[in-house]
């Protein structure tokens, strides 16, 4: 038990200290709040959708296929739960507040903060299965999110659903994966060096994220520590404890418990600002959380551990 705990515990550690090195380029000035926002545009754009099709370029297995399912369900039931709870919880805020509490417990992290953990801990197995939980993240998040942070059920538009970087490579990895594609050598060598960068990339995105955020303001606020204690214990526990009781091959099961207990995306962040809400607060929000999820996310994944033994 306590193997596992510091065998997660060390690659967590090995993310923070990249983040640890994205905080202080930003600090020094070497990154400008300029640069963070088009470094988080490459990966969005290229590096996690590289990512994706990366690991979905296997020979079909009809095997996987069912756990790629598993994992759309799983990743389909946490953004519901997230969804229910958030909305219990935050009801009476105002909106601009309520939008950044609801949107930071439904969201997680999936793509920059658990592909990386997910990558080094189960390997291209994991990813597979992590990147149909990014797809569904990617509905959810175009849609329902958009909603809830615009005030406006009519701003969400079709193409938002479908024409976006995340569904478009998933959609293209699926059909790979259906068809048993290998990518030509250039274009795979190619696909693979940009997938390669997705975890320091992301994690010196996160360390710039949080070195422009005042950490006094954050411990200030109840409702921070309500909403991260939800993203990062509530949601994924139960989430975890339905799964437990599927006798899910151990890959599968860690893949989904890490999607699910990733601290708040930086989507919630960039919404903000885009919908003119309490931009300010998601930061604290996302860095609050996921300062404290490199103690969460290794006990959640040592239950994990227990349950699959």
């Amino acid at each position: 038990m306590l193997e596992g705990f510091l065998t997660v515990g060390n690659q967590i550690l090995i993310l923070f200290l990249l983040i640890a090195a994205g905080y202080l380029v930003t600090r020094t000035g070497l990154i400008t709040e300029f640069g963070a926002k088009q470094m988080t545009n490459v990966l969005l754009f290229l590096i996690t959708p590289a990512v994706v099709v990366s690991a979905f370029e296997t020979p079909f297995d009809s095997s996987r296929l069912a756990g790629l399912g598993i994992s759309a369900a799983s990743a389909a039931a946490t953004h519901l739960l997230g969804i229910y709870l958030s909305k219990l919880c935050f009801r009476k805020h105002p909106e601009d507040r309520q939008c950044v509490y609801r949107c930071a417990v439904i969201y997680s992290n999936c793509g920059f903060m658990a592909l990386p953990l997910i990558d080094a801990l189960i390997g291209r197995e994991g990813l597979f299965y992590g990147a149909a939980y990014i797809l569904v993240f990617n509905i959810f998040v175009w849609t329902h999110g958009i909603m809830i942070m615009s005030g406006d059920r009519g701003s969400v538009k079709a193409r938002q659903i479908f024409i976006n970087p995340g569904v478009i490579a998933s959609g293209l990895a699926l059909v790979m994966f259906f068809l048993s594609v290998t990518l030509p050598p250039p274009i795979q060598g190619a696909v693979r060096m940009l997938a390669n960068v997705n975890t320091p990339l992301a994690m010196i995105v996160i360390g710039a994220f949080l070195a422009r955020v005042s950490v006094r303001s954050i411990f200030s606020k109840t409702e921070v520590y309500i909403a991260a204690a939800l993203r990062l214990l509530a949601v994924p526990l139960i989430i975890l404890l339905a799964l437990s009781r599927l006798g899910l091959p151990e890959a599968l099961f860690k893949t989904c418990v890490i999607s699910a207990c990733a601290p708040p995306a930086a989507t919630v962040s960039l919404f903000s600002a885009r919908f003119s809400r309490d931009a300010g607060l998601a930061g604290e929000l996302i860095a609050f959380a996921t300062a404290f999820s490199i103690v969460t996310m290794p006990l959640l994944l040592m239950l994990t551990d227990m349950l699959v033994s």
